[in-house]
């Protein structure tokens, strides 16, 4: 998937429509940073993780439904001392109800 295509799914490079345009636009934004993701990581966070935010999570005032992941790096095929930390929440509020917070730390 391009990141142009993620760039038009999101406003405000921030909400989302859907949870894997979220952590999609995460991992993109590693990558052009120059780093590689770990693929084993990516598959046990994402893939079969503990899922997306949301659905028959419970919605209390002062609780949002978030899932936080932590993703291994690499850069130049070296593993590296840094991670993609990705933090979504489900906000269910209009056409964006995912929102994201990623960084590398």
């Amino acid at each position: 998937m391009s990141s142009l295509n993620l760039l038009s799914e999101s406003r405000d490079q921030s909400r989302f429509a859907t949870y894997s345009g979220a952590v999609q636009y995460a991992r993109s934004k590693a990558e052009l940073e120059g780093y590689e993701i770990d693929e084993d990581d990516w598959y046990r966070e994402i893939t079969v993780g503990p899922g997306k935010p949301g659905g028959d999570m419970p919605i209390t005032s002062d609780v949002t439904p978030s899932v936080r992941h932590n993703i291994s790096l690499f850069r130049n095929g070296k593993k590296s001392r840094k991670d993609l930390h990705i933090v979504i929440s489900y906000l269910e509020k209009g056409n964006y109800p995912y929102e994201l917070v990623s960084y590398i730390l």
